[in-house]
């Protein structure tokens, strides 16, 4: 607002700094940002999540108001009511660049540079108070890994074996949770466990998240098994750097920030389940071999289960072949992942680049779609997903003779198309590098391979669409 103006209503910024060298009429407030008065202002003048900047000029008829804030007053600046200052610290923070100290009240830098553009880090002024909570968290999750390694490991394990049921374990916690704590608020139970169950899923949340860093460090770390770096707290510092440098993408950072919480409760949760599972299995006894067999007889005195002992005490061929160990003459069958030459980049992206020709000629027509980037994409995500289930492959992938296969040859199921083509978003959204990890990675494997637990497979031979 430039000197000499007047307005006559209520000035209100939101997401922006404000500057009043003219007179206002009414009250001037600023929300997720700085507000200078430099002029008159009639009203309050109020700042949230923001400074308060009263210059020498300065003349405010009502309070001035500073929520998450401070307040900078030239000694010449007239406040006629009271001043308020709520929720604003004076500990000083890191200094920045250049110089300047900034405050742990100086939660605008965060909300102008971080949370408008959608992540929880950023690369800039006053926000130095962030990396240190970022820096503290990973500390955490380093403690995890050296105090309880093996269990790092094995929820990562359990992410790359079972992804989908890793993922709906995720979905139904999610949805079970708040439904859970209201029904116990309304009997009464909640009272007394409500609150443990919330410090016991705190700390399940805070180890997931451990667990995420270290799946994340292991495409790292996971072909240095002879190593002092296959650590699980070396794979959680490596994840935790690349994750930490994710969280600065715009847009990116928050999905990511909640895909791994969310996806680290849910894989720490079916880890505990198998576990439980595998417990039971273990201490279950097995059947004694007689009666597994249905006969009776004592293998340790010449006799086969089931078959009548011979006379005068010569054990007959049958007992003899049926005492001695077996053993299997051939070892159980390679996957036909493995035995498939996997599909390199540029023939990926070569079948890739069909599909998004085919999808695009199909939906142009319609003017919802036409030139729209956003759409094209989720229309390619849904025919992706049905092809994946129905035939395998894509019609890019039939003709570049690809076939997408589970790497346990396990058939695809929908829970696992569906997860593959949602991380395809994730594997875009990183500046493509979930894509590019396929020319670097030695399985030649996407991240969102990795996290359907899947692999592209150049085929022998056509596969038809009928």
């Amino acid at each position: 607002m430039p000197a000499g103006t007047r307005l006559n209503e209520a000035v209100v910024s939101i997401w922006g700094n404000t500057t009043i060298d003219g007179k206002v009429d009414n009250d001037a407030v600023s929300v997720f940002g700085d507000l200078t008065v430099n002029g008159h202002v009639s009203g309050d003048s109020v700042a949230v999540f923001g400074n308060l900047t009263l210059g020498k000029d300065a003349v405010v008829d009502g309070d001035a108001v500073v929520v998450f804030g401070r307040l900078n007053r030239h000694p010449n600046a007239v406040i006629h009511g009271d001043v308020v200052q709520a929720l604003s610290f004076n500990l000083r923070s890191f200094t920045s660049n250049s110089g300047n100290v900034s405050r742990w009240g100086e939660f605008s830098s965060w909300a102008n540079q971080c949370l408008l553009w959608g992540r929880p880090l950023g690369l800039g002024t006053g926000l130095g108070w962030a990396w240190f909570l970022a820096a503290a968290h990973l500390v955490l999750y380093l403690l995890f890994a050296l105090l309880f390694p093996r269990g790092i490991d094995k929820c990562a394990e359990t992410l790359e074996q079972h992804p989908g049921k890793a993922i709906l374990t995720a979905l139904l916690a999610l949805l079970l949770t708040p439904l859970l704590s209201i029904l116990l608020a309304i009997t009464g139970i909640g009272l007394i466990v409500i609150p443990f169950a919330a410090v016991g899923l705190f700390f399940t949340e805070k180890f997931g998240r451990a667990a995420m860093l270290a799946w994340f460090g292991r495409l790292f770390t996971r072909r240095m098994s002879a190593s002092p770096f296959a650590h699980a707290a070396v794979s959680v510092l490596i994840g935790g750097i690349l994750v930490s440098l994710l969280y600065c993408v715009p847009m990116l950072g928050f999905c990511l920030y909640f895909l791994i919480g969310s996806l680290g409760l849910g894989m720490v949760i079916y880890a505990l389940i198998l576990n439980g599972n595998q417990s039971k299995a273990t201490a279950t006894p097995s059947m004694p071999a007689t009666a597994a067999a249905g006969g009776s007889g004592n293998l340790s005195s010449g006799t086969l289960i089931g078959t009548p002992a011979t006379p005068h005490g010569s054990p007959s061929p049958l007992s003899v072949l049926g005492s001695l160990p077996i053993h299997s003459a051939t070892p159980p069958p390679a996957p036909a992942a493995a035995l498939l030459p996997h599909a390199g980049f540029w023939l990926r992206m070569g079948a890739l680049a069909i599909d998004l020709l085919l999808c695009g000629l199909v939906i142009s027509p319609f003017g919802i779609f036409h030139f729209n980037p956003a759409s094209l994409l989720f229309a390619v995500a849904i025919y992706g997903a049905l092809l994946w289930k129905l035939r395998g492959t894509t019609i890019g992938g039939i003709i570049c003779r690809l076939k997408v296969v589970r790497i346990d040859d396990r058939p695809l199921d929908w829970a696992t198309c569906i997860v593959r083509a949602l991380g395809c978003f994730l594997s875009l959204a990183a500046a493509g590098l979930g894509f590019i990890w396929i020319a670097i990675d030695g399985d030649r494997q996407s991240w969102h391979d990795k996290i359907a637990g899947t692999v592209v497979v150049r085929s022998s031979r056509s596969t038809s669409l009928v």
